[in-house]
C-alpha cells in the first residue's frame, strides 16, 4: 500500500492555493499527498520520476500494471476541470494527449506519458513549430463538440453582466468610455457563438513531443465557440526569440496565414464583416487589426449610389516579398475558354489557397434571360495549392464539384490515421487535364507589358489595369 509521506507536494504548487485561496483550497492541496497514495493503489500504479507541477495541477510520473508509462494529474475539481474531461474523452487521443482513466469524484486524470521536457517553443524554425501547431489546432477543433460544454456565449454574456460595476470602479472617464467600446463589441458576439470545440489555450508551451506522435497538445480548457477567438494564444507566443531576431512583423503576418489556412477561417472576414455581420466573430484576430500601423484620419467619402462600388486601398498596396523582391501575385477564376470571370490581387508572399475563396465568391454570369446571375461554378479545377481541408469543406458546403489533387504529406497523415483518416477525396485525371486553361488565361494577361511588370504605385489602379486586359480578352474570344 503506498505511503502518503513519501509524497511531496511543490512548494509552488502549495503556495499558488494558500496564498489566495479560501479554506477549501487550504483543505484540498492538504489532503493531496493521501489522495495521490489512494489512486496510486486503486489503479495499480509505481511512481516512474520526479513529481512536477503547474499551476494548478499536480503531475506524477508512474508506470501502470502492464510497464506502459502513464502520467497521473491532478487538480482541483472546478468548472474547467470538468470540461477538460469532457473535451479529452470527446478528442480521445486524435492530437491531443489521450486520456486512459479518471476518477469521477476527485477530477483525477491517467494520462498517456509525453516527453515533459520538450514542448514546440524547443522548435528553432517558428514557421515549421507554428505550421505543427496550426495542423493540431485543426485537428482539434474537426471533432463535433459534445454536450455539456460552455459555450462562448456564455462566456461572453457573463463579461457583459461585470461591466456596469466594472466601469463604475473606474475614474477616468477615457477609460470609461474604452471600456463600454470594448462592451459593444463583445456584445456581437452573444448572437453568433460558433459551434466547434475549442482547446482555448493553445500554445508552444502547450505541446509536447510524443512516442505515438511527433508532438500532442495537452492542458485543454474547452470552450464551445468560433474557431476564430482560438488563434490568439497560439499567435501570442514565442516571441522572445523573434523579438531579438527583428522579425516579429512578417511572424505575426505569417502565423496569421498559417492558422488561418488551417482552420479554414477566411481572413477578409476579419476586416470586412460583410453583410449580415457575417465575419463578426473574427474582428478581434484580423491581420489589420494586429498589425494596423498609426496613420492619420482617413478622408471621409460619401455613401456609395446604386450600382457604384469604392474600393479602398489597402496599407500595403498589395505588395509582399518574395524571393523575386516586391510582387504582387494575381488570384483569378477562368470559364472553360479560358475568360476570366473574377480577379483579386495580393501580395506576392501570400499563400494561394488563402485567397481562394474571394474570386469564386465575386463571380457573377448574367443569363440570357430572366433570372439572377449564376454565382456558382459547375466544377473547379486547381492544383496541390489548393488542397486544403478548409478549402474542400467550403467548396462541399457551397455544392460545388472540384477536381483538385491530394499532397503527399496529406495522403501520409491520412493513412497514419487509419479508419479514422477518412476516404480519400475523388480526383479524375482527364477533367484535370483542362486546368491548361488557367495557365492560358494568365499567359494572355501577361501579353500586356503593364501587367506582366506592375508600374502602378496603387493596387487599385494595378487592378483596373488587369480588369481592362479582361475586357480586351473577352472581346477578342467572341
Amino acid at each position: 500500500m503506498s505511503s502518503p509521506q513519501g509524497i511531496e507536494v511543490p512548494d509552488a504548487l502549495v503556495a499558488s492555493y494558500t496564498r489566495n485561496g479560501g479554506e477549501d483550497q487550504r483543505t484540498w492541496i492538504a489532503r493531496l499527498p493521501a489522495l495521490v497514495a489512494k489512486l496510486l493503489d486503486r489503479w495499480e500504479l509505481e511512481r516512474d520520476g520526479g513529481i512536477g507541477s503547474g499551476e494548478a495541477s499536480l503531475v506524477v510520473p508512474v508506470r501502470r500494471a502492464d510497464d506502459t508509462r502513464a502520467a497521473l494529474k491532478l487538480q482541483m475539481p472546478r468548472e474547467e476541470t470538468t470540461a477538460a474531461l469532457i473535451g479529452l474523452r470527446a478528442w480521445n487521443g486524435d492530437g491531443i494527449v489521450r486520456l486512459l482513466d479518471h476518477d469521477p469524484e476527485s477530477s483525477a486524470m491517467l494520462l498517456e506519458r509525453l516527453d515533459g521536457s520538450r514542448t514546440l517553443a524547443s522548435v528553432e524554425d517558428d514557421h515549421v513549430a507554428m505550421s505543427a501547431l496550426a495542423g493540431l489546432m485543426a485537428r482539434l477543433h474537426s471533432v463535433p463538440a459534445p454536450e455539456g460544454l460552455r459555450g462562448l456565449s456564455d462566456v461572453a454574456r457573463d463579461m457583459l453582466a461585470s461591466v456596469p460595476a466594472a466601469v463604475g470602479a473606474l475614474r477616468d472617464p477615457e477609460d470609461q468610455r474604452r471600456l463600454r467600446g470594448w462592451a459593444s463589441a463583445v456584445t456581437e458576439l452573444v448572437g453568433e457563438p460558433g459551434d466547434r470545440m475549442l482547446h482555448w489555450d493553445l500554445h508552444y508551451g502547450n505541446v509536447l513531443a510524443a512516442e505515438r506522435e511527433p508532438w500532442l497538445a495537452i492542458h485543454p480548457e474547452p470552450l464551445v465557440g468560433d474557431p476564430g477567438f482560438d488563434l490568439w494564444p497560439a499567435l501570442d507566443t514565442g516571441w522572445e526569440r523573434l523579438h531579438v531576431a527583428g522579425d516579429a512583423p512578417r511572424a505575426v503576418r505569417r502565423r496569421f496565414d498559417l492558422l488561418t489556412e488551417a482552420l479554414g477561417v477566411h481572413p477578409g472576414s476579419a476586416a470586412d464583416p460583410g453583410p449580415r455581420g457575417r465575419g463578426r466573430r473574427h474582428r478581434l484576430v484580423g491581420p489589420d487589426r494586429l498589425h494596423r500601423r498609426p496613420c492619420p484620419p482617413a478622408r471621409r467619402r460619401d455613401r456609395a449610389k446604386k450600382g457604384q462600388y469604392w474600393q479602398d486601398e489597402p496599407d500595403d498596396h498589395a505588395l509582399g516579398r518574395s524571393r523575386g523582391g516586391l510582387t504582387t501575385k494575381i488570384h483569378l477564376a477562368c470559364d472553360g475558354k479560358g475568360r476570366p470571370l473574377a480577379i483579386l490581387l495580393s501580395p506576392g508572399q501570400r499563400h494561394d489557397s488563402i485567397c481562394a475563396r474571394p474570386p469564386l465568391e465575386r463571380i457573377r454570369v448574367p443569363r440570357t434571360g430572366l433570372g439572377r446571375p449564376r454565382c456558382r461554378p459547375d466544377q473547379v479545377i486547381a492544383d496541390k495549392a489548393y488542397s486544403s481541408r478548409g478549402f474542400r469543406t467550403y467548396l462541399r458546403k457551397r455544392g460545388i464539384a472540384h477536381t483538385i489533387p491530394e499532397k503527399r504529406d496529406q495522403q501520409r497523415h491520412r493513412h497514419n490515421r487509419g479508419r479514422s483518416g477518412g476516404r480519400p477525396p475523388g480526383f479524375d485525371r482527364d477533367i484535370y487535364r483542362r486546368r491548361n486553361m488557367v495557365e492560358r488565361c494568365f499567359n494572355r494577361l501577361k501579353g500586356f507589358r503593364g501587367i506582366a511588370t506592375r508600374y502602378e504605385k496603387t493596387a487599385t489602379s494595378y487592378e483596373a489595369a488587369v480588369t481592362l486586359a479582361a475586357f480586351l480578352l473577352w472581346a477578342r474570344s467572341v
